[in-house]
């Protein structure tokens, strides 16, 4: 069969009810014609195309009993079909079948395909000893009659020490392995830079040693050359980089390289029908999230009435709604351990939906005290707040005038700068910044739960007197499963570039590095959920949890 350029050996045909009798000559020819065709679970039994259809030479092909085929992968076969129990039919040509229904195991129904395909047409690229292995990715493909690129991905958090395995069926029917040698090169899937890796001949077979961490991939590429000896292709390998690796777990100073942030996304909303300094609100609740005003009504239904209004139409049944104007104050205490240098209230634009002003211990502030900032989107505002904070309990509230259904406080809003953050109870404390160390982890971090931006991490490692005579390649041990931010490392100053996903791993030039005293820094960049939801997510759980679970 052949598509394009690529060619075909093999073809395996999932569970199939129907097939146009155009698609079905084309797949008899190719087995006609040498090609091999495994089907799995189901052979078509359905005429769609309304050309002229022979169901029975279908079955005939892949050696059905009389060529007889009929439904039976959903509606089940009887008996157990487990690994043990299945059993292949094969045509009078390379066609074979595996009758199994829908039920059957995922795995032994993958077993018994790769065990036969393995028999038919053994792999000329392997992996030892993990060939088979759920948890390992492999893919190769032919460029030319003298190279192949080889694909292995680590789909699991272990890390895997692996052979790859190379023999003289990967170039065709070429004969003698003794006439040609096997160069092994490093493609390296971030820049597409090549480099020579140390492979050798054993036994006639080609192998290469690959190591893979944690969700790691690598490309190689295999070149059919002149024959060359295991020495000339170390020598071809030249000096591998130096492997330098930082202890994650250990002491690292951290600081933020952005303000801090607290979200306030929870409040106490008194309504009333005046003014709201009117004596008795219509509704007082605590712990009321940020939504449109209707909404938070729902949310209050089963512990008090609300104020509504009766009216119709002559003619029409009765309708009832909020007995709109309303005036609504959403409140809520910050504690201040002591002010900070400054402070800065910030909203979007569309936080607040309906006339409003802010109270900061009775100071008022409205829209034209507020400009235009960027805190996570471009439609931010903000306003300093310093001169009116105060150490100890400090009042926060948004008066609104709800008119709608849809006004209210819908949205959080937050206050930022240099402090750290904590909570007592529900209620947000704001002390100074703190020097910390830590491990180099995930978020959120100590002092900063909602914190969104570039957190620093930093440590001096020593290093004898030949670390900067070669180039390196940094990692880190022990570190954190559950760390999976985009991170930068530099060292002594200089950015080794940014990783966004595991491994991982950074490559240094010759002279970064100084006998004695290094410098090493990882900067974080963490994402918006802290921020934007007042969450993170639990790796271990595999679950949203509130910072304030910390």
């Amino acid at each position: 069969m052949c598509s394009a350029a690529p060619r075909y050996s093999a073809l395996v045909v999932p569970p199939l009810t129907n097939l146009e009798t155009s698609a079905w000559n084309k797949l008899e020819a190719f087995i006609e014609a040498g090609g091999t065709v495994l089907s799995l679970g189901q052979l078509p039994y359905e005429n769609i195309s309304g050309a002229p259809w022979d169901g029975e030479s279908i079955g005939r092909a892949f050696g059905l009993p009389e060529g007889r085929i009929g439904e039976h992968f959903w509606s089940g076969l009887s008996g157990n079909y487990g690994h043990q129990n299945l059993q292949w039919s094969k045509g009078p040509l390379e066609a074979y079948h595996l009758a199994c229904p829908a039920s059957l195991d995922v795995k032994s129904g993958v077993e018994q395909l790769a065990e036969l395909l393995n028999k038919l047409q053994p792999a000329p690229v392997k992996l030892l000893p993990a060939c088979g292995d759920w948890g390992l990715l492999l893919q190769t493909r032919r460029l030319s009659p003298d190279t192949a690129l080889v694909f292995i991905s680590n789909q699991e958090e272990a890390k895997r020490d692996v052979v790859l395995q190379a023999d003289g069926s990967l170039w065709g029917k070429a004969a003698d392995g003794d006439a040609y040698g096997v160069q092994f090169q490093f493609l390296s899937l971030d820049d597409g830079s090549v480099k020579p890796a140390a492979g050798e001949c054993r036994d006639g077979q080609w192998i290469l040693p690959v190591k893979l961490t944690a969700y790691d991939s690598c490309m190689v590429m295999l070149q059919r050359v002149p024959f060359v000896n295991n020495e000339q292709e170390k020598a071809i390998a030249g000096d591998q980089p130096w492997k330098l690796t930082v202890d994650a777990s250990g002491e690292w100073q951290i600081r933020p390289l952005q303000d801090n942030t607290v979200r306030l996304d929870t409040f106490r909303l008194s309504v009333h029908n005046g003014g709201p300094d009117a004596a008795a609100p219509l509704i007082e609740a605590d712990n009321v999230p940020v939504k449109t005003f209707i909404d938070q009504c729902a949310d209050l239904t089963a512990s008090m009435p609300l104020p509504v209004n009766m009216g119709q139409l002559f003619g029409t049944p009765q309708r009832i709604a909020m007995a709109y104007p309303l005036a609504g104050r959403y409140s809520v205490e910050v504690e201040m351990l002591e002010v900070p240098d400054a402070v800065r209230i910030v909203m979007d634009q569309g936080a607040v939906s309906g006339e409003w002003t802010i109270r900061v211990n009775d100071n008022i502030l409205n829209a034209s005290c507020f400009e235009s900032v960027f805190l996570y989107d471009h439609m931010n505002i903000g306003c300093d707040i310093t001169a009116y904070l105060q150490a100890g309990m400090n009042s926060i509230s948004v008066e609104v005038e709800l008119g709608h259904d849809w006004d209210g406080l819908v949205d959080a809003i937050y206050l930022t700068g240099s402090f750290d953050a904590g909570f007592n109870g529900s209620r947000v404390v704001l002390g100074p910044p703190v020097e910390r160390l830590s491990a180099l982890k995930a978020g959120p971090y100590p002092g900063h739960p909602f914190f969104a931006g570039v957190m620093s991490f930093q440590k001096t490692i020593g290093l004898p007197s030949d670390a900067g005579s070669s180039p390196f390649e940094l990692s880190f041990n022990d570190l954190d499963p559950q760390f999976h931010e985009t991170a930068e490392v530099l060292v002594n100053g200089h950015s080794l570039g940014v990783c966004t996903w595991m491994p991982y791993r950074w490559s240094g030039e010759a002279g970064l590095l100084q006998e004695g005293e290094n410098r090493i820094e990882v900067r974080v960049t963490t994402t918006l959920i802290g921020l934007l939801e007042g969450k993170y997510f639990d790796y271990a759980d595999h679950s949203l949890k509130p910072v304030q679970t910390l």
